[in-house]
């Protein structure tokens, strides 16, 4: 079994900048994932899920097809795939507006239509997609060390950031909702999970809390 002691250290204020970027490049593929799956209970449809590379929203419904959208922090590109043999890729660099752009421009590209909602979801002082330069870091060493951490994959390496004391102050340190947004957790973190607010429904994210009865209770609202 992995002990807590075989976890790299992972200090949070030298990637904070690219973290702050990357939220934001997560929540565009987010919110085209939000636009275009049908609804689902828990909203099982909105949340990217842990790969070995990175993050991915698995398969997505455009027209007669699927297509499925993979953040590749090592290669530090968007994967875009298309059930029809169709690829592209975007990089992952500079400012929000600039990814944004070329993320819509390549899903046109694929022949992928979706109208998102331009506006970040629960981050202070929102700022729209199209427009947003203040966010503009992304290191990939940072990348790789922050979610995927170099170690057994994304959610040990950030449960070891929460570990190391730098999460708010009462949130239980093992579960990194505040830096993992739109990742879904294993059932088995998700049951032990506590947070201090419902999640918003439609904004690719997953929250649990433990419910009076010590089941795990998924908190979703519009």
């Amino acid at each position: 079994m992995l002990q807590v002691s075989e976890w790299p250290d992972l200090p949070f204020e030298p990637w904070r900048p690219t973290k702050e970027t990357l939220h934001r490049y997560t929540q565009v593929i987010g919110k085209v994932r939000l636009a275009l799956s049908p609804f689902e209970p828990e909203w099982a449809n909105v949340p990217l899920y842990v790969t070995a590379r990175g993050l991915t929203t698995s398969p997505v419904p455009s027209g007669t097809g699927t297509f499925d959208a993979e953040f590749d922090l090592f290669d530090h590109v968007l994967v875009l795939r298309t059930s029809e043999g169709g690829l592209a890729r975007v990089a992952l660099r500079g400012a929000v507006a600039d990814f944004y752009r070329a993320v819509m421009e390549a899903l046109a590209g694929l022949g992928v239509s979706v109208h998102v909602s331009e506006l970040p979801s629960e981050i202070p002082d929102p700022i729209p997609f199209p427009v947003d330069r203040e966010h503009h870091t992304y290191d990939g060493a940072q990348a790789v060390r922050g979610p995927v951490g170099g170690g057994p994959g994304p959610v040990p390496a950030a449960l070891r950031r929460g570990a190391a004391g730098a999460g708010p102050a009462g949130r239980d340190p093992r579960v990194p909702h505040q830096h993992l947004r739109g990742v879904r957790l294993p059932a088995r973190l998700e049951r032990r999970a506590t947070v201090d607010r419902p999640a918003a429904a439609g904004r690719g994210q997953l929250l649990s809390r433990r419910s009076p009865t010590g089941r795990a209770a998924h908190n979703c609202r519009p």
